[in-house]
């Protein structure tokens, strides 16, 4: 009897589980929490001056900034905050951030004129890759980039 005892206790105790202590659990988390500090590696930049050139993007919840390298010179952008101003009036507000979606406005100074834009930026295959695109361009081009763990210009 006591063996039946014990071996129910264990069938109870195996099968059970405790759904409510998933720290993994990342399905309500929006784009800026899920993907905060991801290194995100432009992919196939046929479009770019050559094949040497290599450019990221990286996403944090209060900035974003980026990294673009060719031959032996890497440089970082100074990290953007959301919904401010940079020095030249140039700003990056967040118009939607859901777990799978970023779309930001865009406000760009140049030479006295003032360019508006939004940039879509949607996570897919699993959050191993996203896929952006700009209003400002006219052809629909997608920009494509890969989720990677190597840090820029290291």
């Amino acid at each position: 009897m006591k063996k039946l005892l014990l071996l129910s206790a264990l069938l109870i105790f195996a099968c059970s589980s405790d759904d409510s202590n998933d720290n993994n659990d990342d399905s309500n988390q929006n784009f800026l929490e899920k993907y905060d500090g991801v290194f995100w590696k432009e992919i196939d930049n046929e479009q770019d001056f050559a094949s040497d050139y290599e450019y990221w993007v990286i996403f944090n919840q209060n900035s974003s900034y980026d990294c673009e390298s060719y031959e032996s010179n890497c440089n970082c952008s100074t990290p953007f905050n959301w919904g401010e101003e940079d020095e030249e009036g140039n700003s990056y507000v967040i118009s939607e951030d859901s777990p799978e979606r970023l779309v930001v406005l865009v406000t760009d100074v140049d030479d006295f004129q003032t360019y508006q834009y939004t940039v879509s930026i949607d996570a897919i295959n699993n959050g191993t890759r996203i896929e952006v695109r700009n209003s400002e361009d006219d052809s629909n081009d997608v920009e494509y980039y890969d989720r990677v763990s190597e840090q820029p210009c290291n």
